[in-house]
């Protein structure tokens, strides 16, 4: 990442609302487990938290769980034109948090809750109470909660890729999405997240909107024809924007790794191998975690059992461990 880019990131970093420091988590010795949806599932942006342990201590954190599930929402509910219902955390959130007894729990929703049509109240309200039961059933659970923010949806791109709906449109959806999506729906998704109060489980919550609306103004005023991913989905350059607005959220000095980070995404190497083999690595342990908890979304690959993904998930940690070792 450019210095620039930095400077016009740090200010929306910096929303992030920590807690003390005696909270700061520890990645070595919790768990520290991810739900959200698609953007999640992908995983590029847990590869690279692990990543970043990697490249500066040759670790990776061994508790950090990603069970982000495609399509899924906290409100439950579903456009007519989804392919099928779209699944709802509830459904699979108590054996999530059985199975994995985690510490720290990220939430990162609503992308798919306003199911992309126009601001209404009703959904407004579904999300908001979805996300809030969501956080209770963590904190009851013994769990801290960190909430993100939803991600960043691109008109441009969408544009460009067909996939924007018409003003007179009534069946908004995920592929014919209403072109004010972010301004009137994520936007105050977005800032009631950051403003709500959800009690003292609520540790941590980290605005990565806004880091990645940034970032696409910044590289559109380099390139106007630039492409945000698919328009909700990022690219692994937008998943290393989420990352480090994460990491910092938490209290972490990302500034030099994550500059160096989107430098390898345009090169090639044993530092490029190595992200390579740590997103097979993630990939790998999230479709085990997804099939061992149970889901009820059709056409969703089934993982290898715990026990032999794990043993897998460390080959490649070492493999890629070895690569950097002779970057």
């Amino acid at each position: 990442m450019t210095i620039v880019i930095r400077r016009l990131l740090f200010p929306f970093l910096c929303l992030a609302l920590s807690a003390p420091a005696q909270e700061k988590i520890d990645f070595r010795e919790e768990t520290v487990v991810f739900l959200g949806d698609s953007i999640t599932q992908a995983g590029e942006a847990a590869a690279a938290v692990e990543f970043f342990f990697l490249t500066r201590d040759g670790t990776v954190p061994p508790k950090l769980i990603n069970l982000g599930l495609s399509s899924e929402t906290v409100s439950g509910l579903s456009e007519e034109a989804h392919p099928f219902p779209r699944p709802n955390l509830h459904e699979r959130l108590d054996r999530a948090l059985a199975a994995t007894t985690p510490d720290w729990v990220v939430l990162a929703y609503g992308m798919n809750d306003g199911i992309y049509q126009p601001f209404s109240e009703e959904r407004f309200a579904a999300f908001q109470q979805g996300l809030s039961d969501a956080v209770e059933s963590c904190a009851a659970s013994g769990a801290r909660v960190i909430l993100l923010t939803p991600a960043y949806f691109d008109r441009q791109t969408a544009a460009q890729r067909g996939s924007l709906g018409e003003k007179t449109d009534s069946d908004f959806a995920f592929n014919k999405v209403y072109p004010k999506y972010q301004e009137e729906v994520l936007s105050r998704y977005a800032d009631w997240v950051m403003k709500h109060d959800f009690g003292p489980s609520v540790r941590y919550r980290v605005d990565i909107q806004s880091p990645l609306r940034t970032w696409v103004e910044t590289e559109r005023e380099k390139n106007p024809a630039f492409a945000y991913g698919d328009s909700i989905h990022p690219d692994d350059s937008g998943h290393l924007i989420i990352a480090e607005a994460f990491l910092s959220g938490l209290g972490f000095d990302t500034a030099s790794t994550f500059e160096s980070f989107h430098s390898m995404l345009s090169s090639s190497g044993e530092k490029r191998n190595a992200w390579d083999a740590m997103k097979q690595r993630r990939d790998l342990l999230t479709f085990s975690w997804l099939s061992h908890v149970g889901h009820q979304r059709p056409k969703t690959p089934v993982g290898l059992p715990l026990p032999e993904a794990r043993i897998k998930a460390e080959e490649l940690r070492q493999m890629a461990a070895g690569l950097l070792a002779h970057d």
